[in-house]
């Protein structure tokens, strides 16, 4: 739970960033919003992943969805590394 609490921090953290950013409007750093924009995505995937891990559901299949997570791959993901 920690990996997921820490990682929805640093979600709203990109966000915050984003929108900071696009308030400028400045064509040329548009790989840095792209960047964050994957990063965000990146993040979003490991929550989705870690809470089916976690089985923190009253529902059935997320509980079952659980064991077929790879926690080395989330674990890899969230350091900023390939999964």
């Amino acid at each position: 739970m920690e990996l997921l609490a820490e990682s929805n921090h640093e979600i709203s953290k990109l966000a915050e960033g984003m929108v900071r950013l696009l308030s400028i409007n400045r064509d040329d750093d548009f790989l840095i919003y792209h960047g964050m924009l994957a990063r965000i995505q990146q993040l979003s995937e490991l929550q989705f992943y870690a809470l089916r891990l976690h089985g923190d559901s009253e529902d059935e299949a997320v509980k079952l969805w659980g064991d077929n997570a790879k926690t080395v791959s989330m674990e890899r993901i969230y350091k900023g590394m390939l999964a």
